[in-house]
């Protein structure tokens, strides 16, 4: 508790996730943090700074934070210059701070995989669209354009409707029954 009370710009209540780390992993944090407060570096506390660039209270960062420590040791330009990519590129906070390991990569490698995605005409971005393999970003992107041919511009709902020879109040029934119809591959749904 005596090193929570340390970190300076935070109020104790929203730091109290951080009470399940290792005393030593928040010392080191601590000292990172009172180095970069010297060196007069803007948004030095990492807890308010994205708390206040998602829109999110500092509770739920530092909640995320405890369980990816590694955050507090990202060089200070490195975090900044990612952040505002993945919010210039649209990704929903929450969707952020589930997947901090997007912050280990370059910032340029964050552009080169958003506009790769953009360009084959997918609009909702995910950080693990930057972490996982070429291969298995390929294979997303073609399952994307598979559904898109077949769908158009129709949901799944509208597309069975249509198929079935039923309502689109009967499918969103049998949907809410069998959620699992509404997550089925285009090639899946071709041969209804």
């Amino acid at each position: 508790m005596d090193i929570l009370k340390s970190f300076k710009g935070c109020d104790l209540d929203d730091l109290i996730p951080l009470l399940k780390v290792s005393s030593i992993v928040l010392q080191r944090a601590c000292r990172i943090q009172e180095a970069e407060l010297k060196q007069q570096i803007p948004n030095a506390n990492r807890i308010t700074y994205m708390s206040k660039a998602l829109k999110v209270k500092p509770e739920l960062v530092s909640k995320y934070f405890a369980t990816h420590m590694f955050m507090f040791g990202i060089p200070h330009d490195m975090l900044e210059e990612n952040l505002k990519t993945l919010l210039e590129y649209e990704i929903e906070p929450i969707h952020i701070l589930r997947d901090l390991w997007v912050f280990k990569y370059v910032p340029q490698k964050l552009k080169d995989r958003f506009e790769l995605v953009k360009a084959a005409g997918r609009t909702t971005l995910r950080p693990w669209m930057v972490r996982c393999k070429m291969d298995v970003l390929e294979h997303s992107i073609d399952i994307y354009q598979q559904n898109k041919k077949l769908l158009g511009e129709d949901t799944v709902i509208d597309y069975l409707s249509k198929r079935l020879g039923y309502d689109t109040f009967t499918m969103k029934t049998i949907a809410s029954k069998h959620p699992a119809v509404l997550k089925c591959r285009g090639n899946i749904l071709a041969t209804f």
